[in-house]
């Protein structure tokens, strides 16, 4: 049997969000704290491949909510997916 919150959130699932939400905000804390973590990292060949890799990524995820659009007939996953568009476009 699972317990359930006031709202009717499970409370292992608000939990989750909460560790989500921690790392990012540990990862900040860390590079605030000690500086000297945070290099710079200049190669180009290897950045142009990282932002071309994150284009492509970014185009496939993009495709995804648009083929689930059409299977559930989902207006609000169409408009989802311009949104990685512009950024596959962007980015690439």
């Amino acid at each position: 049997m699972t317990t359930v919150s006031a709202r009717g959130v499970p409370p292992v699932r608000i939990g989750r969000w909460a560790v989500h939400g921690a790392f990012p905000a540990a990862g900040l804390w860390l590079l605030v704290t000690y500086p000297d973590l945070n290099h710079m990292y200049m190669h180009g060949g290897m950045h142009f491949w990282l932002i071309r890799g994150a284009a492509v990524l970014s185009l496939g995820v993009a495709i995804l909510p648009l083929r689930a659009a059409r299977v559930h007939r989902d207006m609000r996953l169409i408009l989802v997916s311009p949104v990685f568009q512009s950024n596959s476009g962007f980015l690439g």
